[in-house]
């Protein structure tokens, strides 16, 4: 029996049944909500095209997304994120389910853009979405285009913009940090901006990869975001970088191994 299996006797049979329902019901909700609210966005930003309007959209789009599925999040460390408008940084979450960006957004007050594969700005609505919010095309089978589109990106950081990357580089499957790609780190050392590690416990379960139906199953989803205090980078060149990279890697593991024990 998995471990997930295991849990889910800890719920009723009336609450796994009620979780089958909320599923389906929840699941054109939040895609009306992303589209319809997005779209209001486009129009939102094209009279005042402010990143503090582009901060409010994205994290009231992601409580909205998160309380649909009723998901109880507990933040930790939140004054390690810079408030909106001050200092820009290179924000590092390990990546383990399709709702770490609402989550993220619902857990932090922060000036917070994204990187996403390239292929979704193709998608009609939604790509256009993408652009005016300000998310990074990442073409990943393309390394060159990455780090020109991060070098593009620095007068942004500069300015007080907060890129929230995935070192991991995709999805993974939520019971370890994987290893992670050298990209966002030489990132954070050109724009000489500080890394700010976040540890999300618990999202995977909400909807892992490759599954269709958020909290099919679990009525109750416990989810803990942790931010650690920043990695200066101000001063390194990109020879310190692997210097950088371990230690960041290694405490983002050691935090996600706690929180595992603690919430499982």
């Amino acid at each position: 029996m998995t471990v997930e299996s295991i849990e889910n006797l800890k719920e009723s049979p009336g609450l796994v049944v009620l979780s089958y329902v909320r599923s389906l019901v929840a699941l054109p909700l939040v895609v009306l909500w992303t589209f319809g609210y997005g779209s209001a966005a486009i129009l939102t930003l094209l009279l005042v095209p402010s990143n503090r309007v582009r901060d409010f959209i994205y994290r009231t789009w992601g409580k909205g997304c998160c309380a649909l599925y009723g998901l109880d999040i507990e933040v930790r460390g939140a004054g390690n994120f810079p408030r909106p408008g001050t200092t820009g940084v290179i924000g590092l979450f390990n990546h383990s389910s399709n709702f770490d960006i609402p989550i993220v957004h619902t857990a932090i007050n922060g000036s917070v853009r994204w990187g996403a594969k390239v292929e979704l700005f193709k998608i009609p609505i939604f790509g256009s979405i993408l652009k005016s919010m300000g998310v990074l095309p990442i073409a990943r089978a393309n390394r060159e285009e990455v780090f020109k589109v991060y070098e593009q990106s620095i007068p942004r950081v500069q300015k007080g913009e907060c890129f929230m990357l995935a070192p991991e580089g995709t999805r993974k499957d939520g019971q370890q940090i994987h290893p992670f790609k050298t990209g966002p780190f030489i990132f954070a050392i050109q724009a000489q901006a500080p890394i700010v590690p976040v540890v999300i416990c618990g999202a995977w379960r909400v909807q892992s990869k490759g599954q269709i139906l958020p909290c099919w199953g679990r009525w109750h989803h416990k989810i803990v975001v942790e931010v650690l205090p920043p990695i200066a980078t101000a001063g390194l060149s990109l020879d310190q970088r692997p210097i950088v990279q371990d230690k960041a890697f290694r405490l983002m593991s050691d935090t996600f191994a706690a929180l595992q024990r603690e919430i499982h």
